[in-house]
């Protein structure tokens, strides 16, 4: 066998975790990858796939004989030191993957974990910094759109705009990428959504409706969350860590300190806070402070149990803050929520798939320095700081 491995056949390695969202990523690469994935792949659009132009997407499915196993997209393209790469792009989850990666397997590929698949394919494929950099974040991408925008970049889409860049630097072109780390960063690091009220309001409540299944202690007696829970989330197409706190009031106990404690740093680190307010009853002195002293973040007020009637007059609130009225227990007005918390979170229209997006803050830092020498004149330092940020790790 070859140093790349590619000698004795493919290789198989399930990029994402098992189980990890709505899309998992398989690649085989090396010898022979194309004709094993050609065996089990039926392409709904006849003739050979493999032959085609590298690079284009195939829709069909996966199939075991005469079952069919899981609708793929596929992507086939060549690795710049021989070989062959094929990308199968499958729903989520341990049973498809698994069942994907099993027949590969007795076709005759060779199962990778992750972090050996990085190293030989950073190698194998001559992939430069950045796309080594998004074939690294694969195995941890939490939603399908994460997967996606990460294949984008190994596949080169902001390779191949910064190497443009190089050619014809211009800042205008530098600062669009920049923007685009917000959306790039946002997919790959979850933005944190802290539920905050007095105790009692439906916050635990709240919390298991948003996470869609029971996880903490629902008690109608105050005080039953002591400390924080939380629970990474999909909500848009985004990982969201989503954090169910004590309740924001004095007490002289230890325990429900610590507790009212952590909830209030909670809320001043949090990206995104959610005030849970008891909209069957009236709105208290220091839960109007509360909603304006938020006034300026990104926040959200929730006049919650409208199940049992609305009697909180939300007149006294900021008219600037967004607010829902909803019933964490009958999930009336839980829709209006998650898209008011969407609006929050970076758009991705401007980003259809394909585009170049920042995801790193190595990339960020580097782009930054372009577009400030270039803002000075500094043309050719400029593409030098560029070029470097294409350079493979073995270079560096």
């Amino acid at each position: 066998m070859t140093a790349n491995g590619t000698s004795s056949g493919p290789a198989a390695c399930l990029l994402t975790p098992a189980a990890s969202g709505g899309i998992a990523v398989i690649e085989v690469r090396g010898t022979g990858a194309a004709a094993l994935v050609s065996r089990f792949f039926r392409p709904r659009r006849k003739g050979d796939w493999t032959a085609d132009t590298p690079g284009h997407l195939y829709y069909g499915h996966i199939v075991d004989g005469g079952e069919r196993i899981d609708e793929v997209i596929v992507r086939h393209r060549s690795s710049r030191m021989g070989g062959e790469a094929v990308e199968v792009n499958c729903h989520g989850g341990v049973v498809a993957a698994g069942e994907i990666m099993r027949l590969f397997e007795q076709g005759g590929a060779r199962e990778m974990s992750a972090e050996a698949f990085v190293r030989e394919a950073s190698r194998d494929m001559g992939l430069d910094a950045v796309r080594t950099e998004a074939l690294e974040r694969l195995p941890s991408a939490q939603t399908k759109l994460a997967a996606r925008m990460l294949c984008d970049q190994l596949n080169g889409a902001l390779s191949q705009a910064v190497a443009r860049l190089a050619e014809n630097p211009n800042r205008s072109t530098v600062n669009d990428l920049l923007r685009s780390a917000e959306f790039g960063r946002a997919l790959l690091e979850p933005r944190c959504v802290a539920l905050l009220g007095r105790p009692n309001v439906g916050k635990s409540t709240l919390f298991n409706a948003l996470v869609g299944h029971h996880r903490t202690i629902v008690s109608a007696t105050p005080g039953t969350t002591r400390d924080y829970v939380d629970e990474t989330i999909a909500l848009g197409g985004y990982p969201v860590e989503l954090i169910d706190t004590a309740g924001l009031w004095q007490t002289d106990g230890p325990v429900e300190a610590r507790g009212v404690e952590a909830a209030r740093e909670v809320g001043r680190r949090a990206g995104i806070v959610v005030l849970v307010l008891d909209g069957s009853r009236s709105l208290l002195p220091d839960e109007v402070r509360a909603a304006h002293e938020l006034a300026d973040r990104d926040a959200i007020a929730v006049l919650n149990k409208a199940d049992l009637g609305s009697k909180a007059d939300p007149a006294p609130l900021p008219a600037d803050l967004p607010r829902c009225t909803l019933s964490a227990s009958t999930g009336e007005g839980l829709k209006e929520l998650e898209a008011e918390i969407r609006r929050l979170l970076p758009q991705p229209d401007p980003y259809p798939p394909g585009s170049p997006v920042v995801f790193t803050g190595r990339q960020y830092s580097g782009l930054d320095r372009a577009a400030k020498l270039l803002e000075a004149g500094q043309t050719d330092s400029a593409r030098d700081m560029l070029l470097g940020l294409l350079r493979p790790p073995s270079e560096s």
